[in-house]
């Protein structure tokens, strides 16, 4: 063969073996990256440290440090965003880094950044903040014998306290595609974030015996150290709302494996860096496992690309980022140490809180409650078919709870979160004090009461509070165990209490079983700052003297107010009807001696005469008013005094609704003058005569010595439409008679700003 026709015949060679090599997919091109570790040194990934040895993947880099013999620490560099695409081993007493800059993969201090949101909220901050994103492609499985670090800064937020403990700024990003595992026999520490490419596709980090996870122990509502030292003396933990959001992929723990929690916060001018408390583990923990059991934990971001607060009062139901954890085998519920700005507290001297983000399934085996637990509203516990939950200490499961806390920053929970639920659909042996509703889908669900069991339970929550003060105010809350229960296999439509010394039985919605007797108040939470407030088919007078049901009113409908400049009769548009969707609520069913009844849920304010001024009237406190005169019209829309006569108290299954009206924010409703609950110090500003007009010299009088809010001092916050038609720049003067506090305004803001924006 001449010199032209063998190169023809090897070119033909080589473009028969390039479509080969094409043909052969990941298995050559796996091939070509291991080769170009020789072949492309000046384009690493990955270095040894103690050789400054380079790699083009980090699978070379750790088959390199398994072999040579010694502890070996391997740093993944910044911005190269490589990927492991086949399986891999740490091997054990190696470590790996993943760090967001040069070596540096964690701030020790916790101290230099401050920012409200998380690192990730956005596109905008993922652009600007994630500095490497490793992936580990589908399939693929990790097994982690070393240690590992994932970097990221952590810090504190919003008044250096809120949040705190979360990543503030630059990280690192493990992500997991399709089915890629983690294997985890050694530590896993991680201050940036392990995420799932794509909601729930089948990642997992298994937590075998001996293993550790480290995460940030995120805390939403720290109000700093003296507030904290002050719940502590009056037996109330200080915090409500945390989880572990820097890993979003099911983790699923092993007997023996361990879940520690890392605490940072701001305090006394310092960022306290806690010892990391075991939140899941076979000793000393809050989920404690027996041997045999396992425990699954997945945070799931309502948007898995992005990690975003979900605490504030305005957050909706789609915006809330849940834990869902799934306990199979023997656990017990135990307790939490942490120390918060210098003291040390545990849970096991509170009523342990879990918030609104938890929803735990009890799948199999039998969970034990140790130490007393309370659920706050959104928070859920179920129990499956053939699983047990033994209640062996104070459990209370709150219907509603509504913070109104005045320190540091107003409140902090989000009121769109509905109820706490217990549903049995296994069995549940209460052998100690119970609060909540017990509510169940199956046919075949017993719950077991013992002896020990009382159907009364109370707490305690801080309401109010002097601003880096020692005074508290603290609301008692009464709470009791009740379920839909029948004693003559008949559907039954309202609540009773459960009795000791009983079995009751499913029945697919309701239990049957003896009922308990005596009264039944539902548990709530801190105090009744609400909004909506009537009930769906409470009747509201329009502009043109005809009635429409409160569940019909929209924004724009012209309704009759009393205008207080003039002491008449008015006509004024709704600015909105405020609404909470169905679920149990405790009806307050005032009796007036016309024969008018209204049902107000949370709180309304009525006109009441005696006092010349509106009063708002809820569960806890209508007996101060029973005798009292108040404000309502007659068949001529004609002034009438009636009286409060008899108050009952009954739960219903229902939605409620709130219309309030421009300027005046008044209606009459049933044929009362009355006002919308939770909108105290918006109203009772100005001193009114016997006609119930403004007294205008007084008016006067209180502008000059406190002054207005111009627009321009709120139009960050709302429309200038908003500022007028809730009489805004009066509130300058309810701050100044203490009808309010800057608190009370900023919850007002963050409570409607889906209203007045």
């Amino acid at each position: 063969m001449n010199k032209k026709l063998k190169s023809i015949f090897l070119f033909v060679c080589m473009i028969c073996g390039l479509f080969f090599m094409v043909g052969m997919g990941e298995w050559v091109i796996q091939v070509a990256r291991d080769y170009s570790v020789i072949k492309n040194p000046n384009e690493p990934i990955a270095y040894i440290k103690s050789t400054n040895q380079k790699f083009m993947s980090i699978e070379k880099a750790l088959e390199v440090a398994e072999n040579d013999g010694v502890s070996t620490e391997i740093y993944v560099i910044p911005g190269t965003n490589p990927t492991i695409s086949k399986n891999c081993t740490l091997a054990a007493g190696d470590i790996l880094y993943f760090p967001y800059t040069g070596e540096t993969y964690e701030d020790p201090t916790r101290n230099e950044v401050t920012n409200t949101n998380f690192a990730d909220y956005n596109q905008s901050s993922v652009e600007q903040y994630r500095k490497n994103k490793v992936t580990i492609l589908s399939n693929v499985q990790f097994t982690n014998n070393g240690t590992i670090y994932v970097g990221g800064k952590l810090g504190k937020g919003q008044g250096n306290q809120r949040p705190t403990g979360h990543t503030v700024a630059e990280y690192c990003e493990l992500n997991l595609e399709n089915n890629a595992t983690i294997e985890n026999n050694g530590e896993i520490v991680c201050y940036g974030y392990i995420k799932e490419s794509s909601s729930n596709n089948g990642s997992k980090i298994h937590l075998n015996s001996g293993s550790i996870i480290e995460l940030p122990f995120i805390v939403y509502d720290f109000r700093g150290g003296s507030y904290s030292s002050a719940c502590n003396s009056e037996g109330v933990f200080p915090l409500k709302i945390f989880d572990f959001a820097n890993s979003q992929v099911e983790m699923i723990f092993e007997y023996n494996s361990t879940l520690y929690g890392s605490l940072a916060a701001y305090a006394n001018n310092n960022m306290y860096v806690a010892d990391r408390t075991k939140v899941v583990s076979s000793d000393n923990a809050l989920f404690l496992m027996g041997e045999g059991a396992s425990i699954s934990i997945k945070y799931q971001s309502s948007n898995p690309e992005y990690t975003s607060n979900d605490y504030k009062t305005n957050v909706s139901l789609d915006n809330i980022n849940e834990t869902k954890i799934i306990v199979d085998g023997n656990v017990s519920f135990s307790s939490l140490t942490l120390s918060l700005g210098g003291s040390s507290f545990n849970t096991s001297d509170f009523f342990c809180p879990l918030c609104f983000k938890y929803d735990i399934i009890i799948n199999s085996g039998t969970t034990t409650l140790l130490n007393k637990t309370k659920f706050y509203s959104g928070a859920t516990l179920t129990v499956n078919p053939g699983a047990t939950l033994n209640i062996n200490a104070d459990m209370m499961m709150y219907r509603e709870y509504r913070e109104v806390v005045s320190t540091g920053g107003g409140s902090q929970y989000p009121l769109s979160t509905g109820n706490a639920k217990l549903i049995n659909n296994g069995t549940v042996n209460l052998n100690s004090s119970f609060a909540g509703i017990i509510e169940t889908s199956v046919v075949g669900a017993k719950i077991i009461t013992s002896n020990n069991f009382v159907s009364t339970l109370k707490t305690k929550e801080v309401i109010t509070g002097e601003n880096f003060g020692m005074t508290r105010t603290y609301h008692e809350i009464t709470g009791y165990g009740i379920g839909l229960i029948s004693n003559n296999g008949t559907q039954p439509t309202e609540y009773a209490k459960f009795v000791a010394n009983q079995t009751y039985q499913s029945e697919g919605t309701y239990w049957n079983g003896t009922i308990g007797t005596g009264d039944i108040t539902e548990t709530v939470g801190a105090e009744e700052e609400y909004g909506s407030c009537l009930l769906p088919e409470t009747l509201i007078l329009m502009s043109d003297y005809t009635y429409k049901q409160a569940k019909d009113i929209v924004a724009g409908d012209m309704v009759m107010v009393l205008n207080h400049y003039t002491g008449k009769l008015d006509v004024a548009p709704v600015v909105f009807n405020d609404y909470e969707e169905k679920q149990f609520f405790n009806v307050v069913q005032l009796h007036f001696s016309n024969n008018q009844k209204v049902g107000v849920i949370y709180e309304h304010g009525f006109f009441d005469l005696d006092l010349n001024q509106y009063v708002y009237i809820t569960e806890n406190n209508y007996q101060e008013y029973i005798g009292h005169r108040f404000y309502a019209f007659n068949e001529y829309y004609e002034k009438e005094i009636v009286t409060l006569e008899s108050v009952q108290i009954e739960t219903k299954y229902t939605e409620c609704y709130s219309p309030v009206s421009a300027n005046h924010l008044n209606i009459i409703t049933e044929g009362l003058l009355s006002m919308p609950g939770g909108i105290k110090g918006l109203f009772n500003i100005f001193e009114l005569d016997e006609n119930q007009m403004i007294n205008q010299e007084k008016m006067q009088a209180d502008i000059e010595k406190y002054g207005l809010f111009t627009y321009e001092e709120f139009e960050t916050y709302m429309s200038k439409e908003a500022f007028e038609m809730f009489n805004v720049a009066y509130v300058k003067v309810s701050l100044g008679k203490g009808l309010m506090t800057i608190q009370d305004v900023q919850y007002l803001l963050e409570r409607y700003s889906k209203y007045i924006q």
